[in-house]
């Protein structure tokens, strides 16, 4: 079984995929800004706003990278400092005014974003509330109001994000494949 690849090879990875798609879709490269390593004082703060240490894979990135613009369809991995931004903190009041009351509001149980866009309708937190006995907490992704996928840390998320770019070069280069032609009748 192959390695599973570290944080630093999975931007690389996804930056190159990045720049392909964009190549391929837009016929230039649009800008994803990664940001600046945090500081170890950042960090800190972020894990106070949580309450919990951070995931390693989390950490590991921040420190290579605090935050990234434009990262999915206009959605942002956020950077330390996004956190006491205006727009972040009326992005959360918006889907808590919209949350149902019957569903669990994570940003209620202090959920803390890591991937926000301003237009964007699915969104990727860590929620205090789902730390699993032996202290990890996943990586949940939102469509709207409703739990959509979990990862069970940072890295899957990107070897995710990195599938789906990959799917997408794939489907521009060779079309999209409507499996109803192929079916037998």
């Amino acid at each position: 079984m192959p390695n599973k690849p570290n944080i630093r090879e999975l931007i690389e990875k996804i930056v190159e995929a990045q720049r392909k798609y964009d190549s391929l879709k837009y016929d230039e490269e649009l800008p994803h800004e990664l940001g600046k390593p945090a500081t170890d004082d950042e960090i800190s703060s972020l894990e106070k706003r949580l309450g919990i240490p951070l995931p390693e894979s989390y950490r590991e990135f921040l420190t290579l990278h605090n935050g990234w613009s434009d990262f999915d369809a206009g959605g942002k991995l956020l950077a330390t400092h996004d956190h006491n931004s205006k727009w972040v903190k009326e992005k959360i009041e918006f889907w808590g005014d919209l949350w149902p009351a019957e569903e669990d509001n994570p940003f209620e149980n202090g959920a803390l974003p890591v991937m926000f866009g301003e237009d964007l309708s699915h969104f990727l937190v860590l929620d205090p509330s789902r730390v699993k006995k032996n202290g990890k907490i996943d990586f949940v992704e939102y469509e709207d109001m409703y739990e959509s996928d979990v990862y069970k840390d940072f890295a899957d998320y990107l070897g995710f994000k990195l599938e789906t770019l990959e799917y997408m070069i794939d489907e521009e280069l060779n079309g999209v494949s409507n499996d109803a032609d192929n079916d037998e009748d």
